[in-house]
C-alpha cells in the first residue's frame, strides 16, 4: 500500500508540472540501508522529490528534452504501479519463503509452483504450448518471436510482433487477457498436447485493435533447440597453414529430470548433446575442441560431473559438504573417455556453478 502511495505521488508531481532546475546544492543518499528512518511524511516527500529529480537528471544527462524526460518518467512509473497493482498472494508468499530460506543457507532458494514449472521447462528443454515467446507491450501482449518448427510457425496463423487480446480454449468464451498479468496470460495459453488454443489475434500490420481475427492453433511438445549445446567447425591459420577447429557452445547444464527418474533411455542432457557434437566434430577432422562455457551460469550439477566424465579416464570431480558437514564424493568411475585431444575451456564472469566446477576439474 505504502509503495502505490508512493508511485500515485510521483505521477502526481509529474502532473504538476517536472522541475529541470539542477543548479542547486543537494545530495541524495541513494543507499540508506543505514539510514534512519523517516519521522514525519514531510521527511518522506523530500526523499520521493530528490529521488524524482535524480531520475530525471539522469535522463538529462543522456540529451533528451524536457518533454522525452517527462514522458520516459510517467511511463517507468505508470508501468511500476501497473505490475505492483497485479501482484497476487502467491507473489508476497514467494518472498518470504525466499527470505527465510536465504537466511538460513545464502545458497538455498524457494520456487513458487509457476517458477517450479519454469525450472523443469529450462532442464528438460522442452514443453507443452504454441511455441511463440511473448512479452509485455504496455497493457498488451504481444508476440516477440516464434520458436522455429514450433506448431504455432508451422500453423502460420501467428507473427511476430502480433498483439493477442483474448484467449480461449477449444469450448468456452474467451478470456479477455488485456491488461492481464503476461504469466496468466502465458498459463492460459500453453496445454497438453494435442489441444487447441484459441487467440483474439491484432496482426502487426492493423491500423486500429479493432481488426482483430481469432486464430486456432494446436497444442504440440515444443524443444528449445536454442537453449542446447550445439557446435561449429572454424578455420584459422598459423605460419600459413589451415587449421580446423571444432567449437561447442553450452548455454547451461540441463537434464530432463523427469524422464531420467522414469528410466527412459533417451532422455536429453548435456552430457549426451556434448558427446553427440564431439562424434561430429571428430567426423570433421577438427585438430583440437574449445568448449565454451561463457555466460553459463551452471545448472544440473551432476550434468557437470557426467560431462567431465567425457574428457577424463576416470577418478573424483569435485566434494559435495551438506549443512551437516556430511561430504559426498562425485566423479567419474567408467573407464574411457569420448575425446582425449586438444581442449580449450572458455569462461568469462558470468560462467559461474556448474561451470565452475567443470573448469576447475579439467584444469587440474
Amino acid at each position: 500500500e505504502r509503495q502505490t502511495n508512493r508511485l500515485e505521488w510521483l505521477l502526481a508531481e509529474l502532473d504538476d508540472g517536472l522541475s529541470l532546475e539542477f543548479d542547486s546544492n543537494e545530495r541524495l543518499e541513494v543507499n540508506r540501508e543505514d539510514a534512519p528512518w523517516a519521522s514525519r511524511e514531510s521527511e518522506l516527500d523530500e526523499l520521493w522529490r530528490k529521488r524524482l529529480k535524480n531520475d530525471a537528471l539522469t535522463l538529462a544527462l543522456t540529451d533528451q528534452d524536457a518533454e522525452q524526460i517527462e514522458d520516459n518518467l510517467r511511463q517507468r512509473y505508470e508501468g511500476q504501479l501497473s505490475r505492483l497493482r497485479q501482484a497476487e498472494s502467491e507473489d508476497v508468499f514467494g518472498l518470504l519463503m525466499a527470505a527465510v530460506s536465504g537466511t538460513i543457507d545464502p545458497h538455498t532458494g524457494y520456487l513458487s509452483p509457476r517458477q517450479g514449472e519454469s525450472f523443469d521447462i529450462q532442464m528438460s528443454l522442452s514443453l507443452e504450448g504454441i511455441g511463440a515467446l511473448l512479452q509485455a507491450d504496455g497493457e498488451y501482449v504481444k508476440v516477440s518471436s516464434l520458436v522455429p518448427g514450433g506448431p504455432a510457425e508451422r500453423a502460420g496463423v501467428l507473427e511476430p510482433a502480433d498483439r493477442i487480446i483474448a484467449v480461449g480454449q477449444e469450448e468456452g468464451e474467451m478470456v479477455n487477457v488485456v491488461g492481464m498479468r503476461l504469466d496468466n496470460v502465458v498459463d492460459l495459453i500453453r496445454g497438453p498436447k494435442g489441444s487447441v488454443v484459441r487467440l483474439d489475434v491484432v496482426p502487426a500490420q492493423a491500423v486500429d485493435m479493432t481488426r482483430s481475427q481469432i486464430v486456432e492453433i494446436t497444442r504440440d511438445t515444443v524443444s528449445l533447440e536454442d537453449q542446447a549445446a550445439d557446435s561449429e567447425v572454424i578455420e584459422v591459420k598459423r605460419d600459413g597453414a589451415p587449421h580446423r577447429i571444432g567449437v561447442i557452445n553450452v548455454p547451461t547444464f540441463y537434464v530432463d529430470f523427469d524422464a531420467w527418474q522414469a528410466g527412459e533411455e533417451e532422455y536429453r542432457s548435456t552430457t549426451r548433446d556434448v558427446a553427440r557434437e564431439i562424434e561430429k566434430l571428430k567426423k570433421e577432422g577438427v585438430e583440437g575442441i574449445v568448449l565454451d562455457l561463457r555466460n553459463n551460469g551452471g545448472g544440473a550439477l551432476q550434468e557437470a560431473n557426467s560431462l567431465i566424465g567425457l574428457f577424463i579416464d576416470r577418478g573424483p570431480t569435485v566434494q559435495v559438504r551438506d549443512a551437516q558437514g556430511r561430504i559426498q564424493l562425485y566423479g567419474d568411475s567408467e573407464a574411457g573417455t569420448v575425446y582425449d585431444g586438444p581442449l580449450t575451456v572458455l569462461v568469462n564472469r558470468l560462467s559461474a556453478s556448474a561451470s565452475e566446477i567443470f573448469a576447475g576439474a579439467i584444469q587440474e
